[in-house]
C-alpha cells in the first residue's frame, strides 16, 4: 500500500512538473505562434507608451480605442503627442487601467470613453496570447495576479501547442483571436512604433442589417457602486501626479441604440454626478450613421475614426481652454 501511494505521488508530480515545464518553455522559450496577431498592437502601443516623454494625451479603453482614436491626427490637432492603450475589451478593462496608470505622469491628459464592466474584469488567457515572448510584461502580470496568471496559463498552453502543431489557427482560432481575421486586420494593421491602427477601412463591411442584430443600452444601473469607486479612484491618483483624466462618451451606430432620448438624458445626468471628471462630448454627438462604421456598431472605419478622434480633440481642447 505504501508502494503504491509513493508511486502514485511520484507520478503525479512528474505529471504536474512536466506540465509546467512545458508551459514554461511555451512561455519563454519556442517558435511563436500568434506573432501575427492583432494582439499585437497591444504591445506596441505599450511600448511606445514606455518610451513617451513629457506631457501627453492617452486614451484608454478596449477595441472602441484603437479602431476609433487616429493618435496620429490626434497628435497633429492637438500639437501634444497621442497614445491609445486598449486593443480588445477582452483582455479586461481592470488589466489595461493598471497597465496605463504606471505611464500617467504631470500635465498628462488621459481620455476614457466610458464603458461599464465589472470587478476583477481580466481575460487571462488573451492576455496571455498578447503577451507571448513578453517576459517582463508576463512577470507583471504573475506578481500582480499570481491566481489568474497561474489558473490561466494552462489554457494558453494548450491554444499555443494547438497552433503550433495544427496549423495557423484551424478550426476557429484564427477567427477568434486575430491572426487574421475575415475582416482583414492582424498585427500588421498597427503601427510598430506607435501602436496606431493604419489599417485603411473604407467602408463598412458588414451589411446594414447584420449591423442591427447588435443593439446598445445603457442605464443608471449599468454604473455600479464599485464601478463608479473604481474609476474616480483611477481619476483621483492620475489628478494627484499632476495629470487630468476626460471622460466621453463610445461611438456607437446611431441606429444600433436601443434607447429614447429620455433614456439617454437619464443615465448621461447621472453619469456627470456620479464622476470626478469632465464629460468633453455629448452622447449623441458621437454616434454617427452606418456608412462610418466597420464591422460591427462601434468599430469605426477610417473615415468615422478621424471623424470622432476629431470630435475628441475639439471637446479637449474646449476643456483645457
Amino acid at each position: 500500500m505504501k508502494r503504491f501511494f509513493v508511486k502514485s505521488v511520484s507520478i503525479l508530480l512528474c505529471a504536474f512538473f512536466l506540465f509546467y515545464g512545458m508551459t514554461a518553455l511555451l512561455l519563454f522559450g519556442g517558435p511563436k505562434a500568434f506573432a501575427e496577431n492583432y494582439q499585437q498592437g497591444y504591445i506596441y502601443q505599450y511600448r511606445a507608451l514606455e518610451r513617451a516623454e513629457g506631457e501627453k494625451i492617452v486614451t484608454v479603453g478596449g477595441s472602441n480605442v484603437s479602431f476609433n482614436v487616429n493618435t496620429d491626427l490626434m497628435t497633429s490637432l492637438t500639437g501634444i503627442p497621442a497614445y491609445n492603450l486598449g486593443i480588445h475589451a477582452d483582455m479586461g478593462y481592470c488589466y489595461v487601467f493598471e497597465d496605463v496608470e504606471p505611464f500617467i505622469g504631470k500635465g498628462d491628459k488621459v481620455i476614457f470613453p466610458l464603458w461599464p464592466f465589472t470587478k476583477n474584469d481580466y481575460g487571462s488567457t488573451l492576455i496571455w496570447i498578447t503577451l507571448e515572448g513578453q517576459p517582463d510584461l508576463i512577470g507583471n502580470f504573475i506578481s500582480r495576479h499570481p491566481v489568474e496568471a497561474l489558473t490561466s496559463v494552462g489554457s494558453f498552453s494548450l491554444k499555443k501547442l494547438y497552433a503550433l502543431t495544427a496549423g495557423k489557427f484551424a478550426d476557429g482560432l484564427k477567427a477568434k483571436y486575430g491572426d487574421e481575421t475575415a475582416w482583414g486586420y492582424k498585427a500588421s494593421s498597427f503601427d510598430p512604433e506607435t501602436g496606431n491602427m493604419t489599417y485603411v477601412r473604407e467602408e463598412p463591411v458588414s451589411p446594414y442589417g447584420v449591423m442591427l442584430l447588435n443593439k446598445f443600452r445603457f442605464t443608471p444601473n449599468n454604473l455600479s457602486g464599485w464601478y463608479v469607486s473604481y474609476i474616480n479612484g483611477f481619476i483621483d491618483r492620475c489628478r494627484a501626479k499632476g495629470a487630468e483624466v476626460y471622460l466621453t462618451y463610445p461611438t456607437i451606430m446611431r441606429e444600433s441604440l436601443a434607447m429614447t432620448e429620455e433614456e439617454i438624458e437619464s443615465y448621461t445626468s447621472f453619469a456627470k454626478e456620479q464622476f470626478h471628471a469632465e464629460f468633453i462630448t455629448d452622447f449623441l454627438s458621437v454616434c454617427y450613421e452606418y456608412e462610418d462604421y466597420f464591422n460591427i456598431p462601434t468599430h469605426l472605419n477610417s473615415a468615422g475614426m478621424d471623424k470622432y478622434t476629431a470630435a475628441l480633440a475639439n471637446g479637449l481642447r474646449n476643456a483645457m481652454a
